[in-house]
C-alpha cells in the first residue's frame, strides 16, 4: 500500500504524502471539535481506494455513528458491505496484555491496513499507571504490527499530561479546535506536528457541512496561480474601446456610492456572460437570491429585453445565492462560499455588497480573506466580480490594490442636474477612462439588443 489521504481536498493538497505506512496519526480537540469526524473521513476515504478499515471504539455505537457520517456524505455501511471496514465496539480494557490480545486477533481477522483507535482517553483512564510506558509502546508498534496507518483520536479536556508522550511518538498530530469570533463559531484545526512534511501555516480553517463532510481552507501558493484563462469579448463596443478584453482568472471591482446602486450593472454583466457563453453564481450579502435574481430582470426589462427572454437569459445563465455574513466567522463564510462554487462549478462568481463585510470582521481578517478568496478562484481560472459601495477608504483601497480591473461609479453634479460616470482602470494601462451616462446607456442597449436578437424565437437549452 502506498501513501494514505485524508480525504479532505484542502488537507491532501497541503499535506500531500505525510501519511505513510508504518506511520501514527493523532487527531485531538475538544468533544465536539470534528475529531470524530475526520477520523471518520480517513477510513471511508481510503476504504474506497482499496484499504481495509478497522475502527475500534471504546463508547461510539455502530449505527449512531454510521447515521450521523451517513449525513455527511460519507456512506460506511456501504464499504463495510464491501468488507473493507470492520466496526468494533470494544469493552473495557483492565491491562496492557489484554489490549494486545485482542489487537492481534482482530489483526489476524480482518487483515487491517488502516486502524482507528476511538478514543485513546479510554485506555489511559481504565489502566493503571505504573503501565502507561507500556501502553504508549503498543500503541507506537501498532503501524507496524499492521504495515499501515493507525489514526488515534485523543480528547482534550482536565490536564493534557497523558497526552505528551502519545503526541512525541506521533508521527502527526493535529489539533481541531472551535473558537467564539464576536459571538460566531470559528474551528480551526492546528497543525501541531508532521515528520518529514514542510508546514508554512499552523492554523487553516475548516467546517463540517451536511452532504459534503469536512471542509478546510489552505491558501492558495502564488507560484501556483499560472497563467490568466481565455480572452472574454466585451460585447459592447464602449467597453472594448477602454478595455480592450479581459480573461477569466482575472478580477474585476465595481465600486459605487452607498446612495446609487446603478442599474446599469446586472445589464452589463448579463451581456458579458451571453456573449461568451458563461455561467456565473452570483452571492449577495444583501438580497436574497429571489431579490437578486428580480433585479437583474428588471435591468433588462428596463433596457428594452422582451420579459419572457430576460427571464429564460438570466435563468439559463445564472445562479442565486446570498449569505448573511452576520451569522459566519470569516473562515466559516468562505468554506461555504467555497462550498457553492465547488458545486455548481460556474465560470464566474459575482459578489454583491462585498462593503458589508468590512462592518462584520475586523480589518486584518477581512484583508486577509479577501487576499486569500480572489487568488484562490484566479488560480481556479474563476472570473472574480467583486461590486460594493464606497464606504471605507481603507477598504476601497484594498479592494482596489487587488483588482485587476477596477469600474468606479461616480456622481457628477451639474446646477440642479444630477449624472453619474464610470471611471473605468485596467491593468498595465497608464490611465483610466470615463464613461459618461450616455456613453453607459448606449453599452447597455447594445448589449440588450444583442441578449433579445440572439434568443429570440430560439428554444434556450438548459
Amino acid at each position: 500500500m502506498g501513501y494514505y489521504v485524508f480525504g479532505v481536498d484542502g488537507l491532501d493538497a497541503y499535506l500531500s504524502g505525510v501519511l505513510r505506512p508504518n506511520s501514527l496519526v493523532v487527531f485531538s480537540g475538544y468533544p465536539g471539535s470534528g475529531k470524530t469526524t475526520l477520523a471518520s473521513t480517513v477510513c471511508f476515504s481510503n476504504a474506497l481506494r482499496g484499504s481495509r478499515c478497522l475502527y475500534l471504539s471504546f463508547f461510539e455505537d455502530r449505527d449512531k455513528l454510521f447515521d450521523n457520517m451517513f449525513r455527511l456524505g460519507l456512506d460506511l455501511r456501504k464499504v463495510e458491505s464491501e468488507g473493507l471496514l470492520r466496526f468494533v465496539k470494544l469493552p473495557i480494557i483492565r491491562s496492557v496484555s489484554e489490549l494486545s490480545g485482542l489487537l492481534s486477533n482482530l489483526v489476524s481477522e480482518f487483515r487491517p491496513d488502516l486502524i482507528v483507535l476511538d478514543s485513546v482517553n479510554a485506555l489511559l483512564s481504565s489502566i493503571p499507571d505504573a503501565d502507561r510506558a507500556v501502553l504508549h509502546n503498543t500503541i507506537y508498534e501498532l503501524p507496524r504490527l499492521i504495515n499501515g496507518l493507525v489514526v488515534v483520536i485523543a480528547e482534550l479536556y482536565g490536564g493534557n499530561d497523558d497526552l505528551r508522550s502519545i503526541y512525541y511518538v506521533a508521527d502527526v498530530v493535529l489539533v481541531l479546535s472551535y473558537r467564539s469570533e464576536g459571538g460566531l463559531v470559528s474551528r480551526v484545526l492546528e497543525v501541531k506536528k508532521v515528520r518529514g512534511g514542510a508546514v508554512t501555516i499552523s492554523e487553516l480553517p475548516f467546517t463540517i457541512l451536511g452532504n459534503v463532510g469536512l471542509k478546510v481552507l489552505v491558501p492558495p501558493i502564488l507560484e501556483d496561480l499560472g497563467m490568466e484563462g481565455r480572452e472574454l469579448d466585451l460585447v459592447c463596443s464602449g467597453l472594448r474601446k477602454v478595455l480592450d478584453h479581459i480573461h477569466l482568472g482575472w478580477s474585476v471591482y465595481v465600486s459605487y456610492s452607498p446612495y446609487f446602486r446603478p442599474i446599469s450593472l446586472p445589464l452589463l454583466a448579463t451581456g458579458l456572460h451571453v456573449g461568451n457563453g458563461l455561467r456565473g453564481l452570483v452571492i449577495s450579502y444583501i438580497y436574497s437570491g429571489e431579490v437578486v435574481e428580480r433585479n437583474f430582470l428588471r435591468a433588462l426589462r428596463h433596457y428594452g429585453v422582451r420579459g419572457d427572454i430576460a427571464r429564460d437569459v438570466v435563468r439559463k445563465h445564472f445562479i442565486f445565492k446570498s449569505f448573511n455574513p452576520y451569522s459566519y466567522s470569516v473562515g466559516e463564510l468562505a468554506l461555504r462560499e467555497l462550498s457553492l462554487i465547488e458545486r455548481h462549478k460556474p465560470d464566474t462568481v459575482i459578489f454583491q455588497g462585498v462593503e458589508v463585510l468590512s462592518g462584520v470582521y475586523p480589518d486584518r481578517d477581512y484583508l486577509r480573506q479577501l487576499y486569500n478568496q480572489i487568488n484562490y478562484l484566479k488560480h481556479k481560472g474563476l472570473l472574480v466580480i467583486r461590486s460594493g459601495g464606497y464606504i471605507n477608504p481603507q477598504i476601497h483601497k484594498w479592494n482596489t490594490s487587488l483588482a485587476d480591473v477596477h469600474i468606479g461609479y461616480r456622481i457628477r453634479r451639474n446646477d440642479d442636474k444630477v449624472t453619474p460616470e464610470a471611471l473605468i482602470w485596467r491593468r498595465n494601462t497608464p490611465t483610466p477612462h470615463i464613461l459618461n451616462q450616455e456613453d453607459i446607456d448606449n453599452c447597455c442597449k447594445e448589449m440588450a439588443s444583442i441578449i433579445q436578437s440572439k434568443y429570440v424565437n430560439t428554444d434556450l437549452k438548459t
